[in-house]
């Protein structure tokens, strides 16, 4: 038919688009034959539009994604390696792959839309060495061994700090560095 196909030997019965379809069962024996039939509806599928947002996350950060299509359910093909809340944020939680699923039923037929994940693991990075209290105006020198890192101050009014990792008390006060 056009809604949907049979194994013959089987009886395995396959939806192609939705509508109806009769459905015969066949027997012969000793040169007569009884038919019995059914008809079976088949549903069409919810229509998923595609998930949307990044596709890399690092282990521990959050991730946005969407999906216009309303009243889907967020899952996580493995949720050792990313997790998904309701809202479809992915939290990164060991490096890996994953795929994140967003299932739509609708008249108790389902389909999904998958996006691949890749978790990357965070850098290893070494301690900062160097003199951590000194006097306002003087200078101290701040090294990592982790190569490739950028310098930074959260208190640039009471340390100010180059690209080499000098750092100058400016004033009295604190800053992570």
């Amino acid at each position: 038919t056009k809604y949907a196909t049979i194994d013959a030997n089987s009886g395995l019965f396959t939806g192609i688009k939705a509508g109806n379809s009769v459905i015969r069962y066949t027997v012969s024996s000793n040169g007569c034959t009884t038919e019995k039939t059914i008809t079976v509806t088949v549903k069409p599928l919810p229509v998923v539009s595609g998930i949307t947002g990044a596709t890399n996350v690092c282990v521990g950060v959050t991730i946005p994604l969407s999906n216009v299509t309303p009243a889907g359910v967020w899952s996580s093909s493995d949720p050792l390696v990313a997790t998904v809340n309701g809202s479809g944020v992915v939290t990164g939680v060991k490096a890996g792959a994953v795929s994140i699923l967003y299932i739509v039923t609708s008249g108790g037929c389902s389909n999904t839309s998958t996006t691949a994940i890749a978790v990357n693991a965070l850098p290893i990075v070494a301690p900062i060495i160097g003199n951590t209290t000194f006097c306002s105006g003087n200078t101290s020198q701040l090294t990592c061994a982790t190569p490739n890192g950028t310098w930074a101050s959260s208190n640039p009014t009471a340390v100010t700090l180059d690209q080499n990792g000098l750092i100058t008390g400016a004033s009295a006060g604190t800053s992570i560095v």
